[in-house]
């Protein structure tokens, strides 16, 4: 009678979820990632991909699942929001996008800088108007030996009664985290600061440095009027910050600009 042999099969490894060394990624829309790799059984990778995913605040910008027979991997992408620069790590500075762009309002022609001379009183009337009626009756204009008088009566007698203006729109966008704390400044809200506090990237200050005044007068001392923050949720885990600055050549005294009206 033959001898009976019995088999033993001796089967390494674990049945749960094993994590490995983690890796980074890059991309234009999140910079540097840090991506958390775990494998395990495929039962147990699939379960834990649905109670991340299901979770308010799973901590990840991505969540990615893969399978290989009865083997699964998952991996978890977090943004680095917090790097100095030094390790790949997103600044402030590289999640940043500047715009300058124009913005065309029409304004009254006798608003016009070089027409300022004639902001006086003739006895009770503003100059300005006299030299409307007389160009809308078609009557003589009443200064015909001022030369500024004689251009806004030959504006109005021709009905040009706006003319338009570009300003000017500076904004900053930045992509922050809500695993960061979030902060929007509302210090001078409202308010004329210089463009040296607004710190934009040189290639703007270069080309802000060459902004023309409308009356000829140079291209130095445009004023910036900080109209505050606004704060978008982009993500369920990232939001955008964007600061706007309204660019003019004058703004009035009362939020820090330097026209006067009782002067101009």
């Amino acid at each position: 009678m033959a001898e009976e042999i019995t088999s033993h099969i001796v089967i390494k490894g674990t049945n749960a979820i094993t994590e490995l060394k983690p890796l980074r990624t890059w991309s234009q829309t999140n910079g540097v990632s840090n991506v958390q790799r775990f494998v395990g059984p495929a039962t147990l990778i699939h379960d834990k991909f649905n109670e991340l995913v299901s979770s308010e605040d799973n901590g990840a910008d991505e969540i990615a699942e893969n399978y290989d027979g009865a083997k699964g991997e998952l991996r978890i992408m977090t943004a680095d929001y917090s790097g100095d620069g030094t390790t790949g790590g997103n600044t402030e500075a590289l999640n940043t996008v500047w715009e300058l762009r124009t913005n065309t309002v029409y304004k009254p022609i006798e608003s016009r800088r070089e027409f300022d001379s004639l902001n006086t009183l003739d006895s009770d009337t503003s100059k300005k108007r006299k030299i409307e009626a007389a160009a809308r009756d078609a009557t003589a204009n009443p200064y015909p030996s001022d030369s500024a008088a004689k251009k806004l009566y030959a504006y109005y007698a021709n009905q040009v009664l706006d003319y338009p203006l570009a300003d000017l729109m500076l904004t900053k966008s930045t992509k922050v985290s809500k695993r960061n704390e979030i902060k929007a400044t509302y210090t001078n809200l409202n308010r004329v600061v210089t463009i040296t506090s607004i710190n934009p990237p040189s290639v703007l200050i270069g080309t802000i440095s060459t902004l023309p005044k409308s009356d000829g007068s140079g291209n130095a001392g445009w004023e910036w009027l900080y109209l505050g923050p606004q704060i978008v949720q982009l993500t369920r885990s990232t939001y955008q910050i964007l600061y706007t600055w309204h660019g003019a050549e004058r703004w009035m005294q009362m939020v820090g600009g330097t026209w006067n009206p009782e002067s101009a």
